[in-house]
């Protein structure tokens, strides 16, 4: 997942307590016993980087989920395989629970601009189906607010849609309006049972727009004038929403209680991440999951086996048949690596 919206993503799915998400911008690094250290600790823009596990309990029955937001290296799309990759490697650690692929499941977050214009998206699409490689389908959602930057796209990229990359393995794309939450719910819904009942991937281009410039830089009315004239009149998808429910007859006294318990809830973290203390037993009682323990996932193992069956394997993978015509410089190989 690139930057845009990570800190949301982390807050309210992943669920890191926000105390801490305000004490790294504040250069606050919260530790054992509290108290502001290491100003530089996540210096620039890191903070929007940083990812973490949590295991999350939903419904009634308590079922329970561990959620991963991994750390990402860059904003072009580098993370990609390592998401693949890690995936791939906890359906194999579960052995049997997870033959089919259906316990683990990836989700790449793309920027339009990104999806289209960065090659590690396609080959890390082509290898959808490959024995070696297939994760069991990836979930891919584009944040496409339609400028790359400060690019449009008829001069960013050949296609229509900047999802058509995937075509190249016929994953289904769905494009969704990002203003209308219920379409948007429902699509993401059709998205996971596709990818649950095909193993393949599938794509959600969820069409929205940026409010603001990439970054603080970054003044998008310099480049996109008559888009940005629009945009500034819009009215925000929060207020669209708010308005659909209240027309579906939600009290006006239900929302209001809602927002002012967010922002006491929000108040409460910004004054408890001034001087953040934390008991870590009590952490990891509540699932969260350390990874500066090198030993955590695992620990070098002794996999050697005695060196003459090595030699008697070298000996044998390195000798052709003695009944077969060969191509002379196949036999010089074959006698070299011997």
């Amino acid at each position: 997942m690139a930057h845009r919206g990570r800190l949301n993503t982390l807050a309210n799915v992943v669920r890191k307590p926000m105390e801490v998400i305000m004490a790294e911008f504040q250069g606050i690094q919260p530790k054992q016993g509290g108290g502001a250290v290491d100003p530089e600790s996540h210096p620039g823009d890191v903070k929007y980087h940083l990812g973490t596990t949590f295991r999350r309990k939903y419904g009634d029955s308590g079922h329970e989920i561990k959620l991963t937001l991994m750390a990402n290296p860059s904003h072009l799309e580098a993370v990609n395989p390592c998401v693949l990759g890690r995936a791939r490697a906890e359906q194999h650690f579960l052995g049997g629970k997870d033959a089919d692929r259906k316990q683990v499941v990836p989700i790449v977050v793309h920027g339009d601009a990104a999806i289209a214009g960065q090659g590690i998206v396609f080959e890390c699409l082509q290898m959808e189906q490959l024995a070696n490689y297939t994760v069991g389908g990836t979930i891919h959602v584009v944040i496409n607010n339609q400028v790359g930057f400060t690019t449009t796209p008829d001069r960013a990229r050949s296609s229509t849609y900047c999802s058509e990359v995937a075509t190249a393995i016929g994953a289904p794309i769905f494009h969704v309006n990002a203003h209308s939450m219920d379409d948007v719910v429902n699509t993401f819904r059709i998205a996971a049972e596709y990818r649950q009942k095909f193993g393949r991937d599938v794509v959600v281009d969820l069409i929205g727009y940026r409010k603001m410039g990439h970054n603080e830089l970054d003044q998008p009315s310099y480049t996109q004038p008559l888009m940005y004239a629009i945009i500034k009149n819009m009215n925000p998808v929060r207020n669209v929403y708010r308005q659909q429910l209240l027309d579906q007859g939600i009290p006006e006294a239900t929302l209001a209680a809602i927002d002012e318990d967010t922002q006491t809830k929000l108040e409460a973290a910004y004054q408890k991440s001034k001087n953040l203390e934390f008991d870590l037993e009590e952490w990891m009682d509540a699932k969260w999951e350390s990874i500066k323990d090198p030993k955590k996932y695992g620990s070098l193992k002794d996999t050697g086996v005695d060196l003459g069956v090595i030699r008697r394997i070298g000996a044998v993978i390195n000798t052709l048949p003695d009944d077969g015509k060969f191509h002379p410089k196949i036999a010089k190989i074959f006698e070299e690596r011997k």
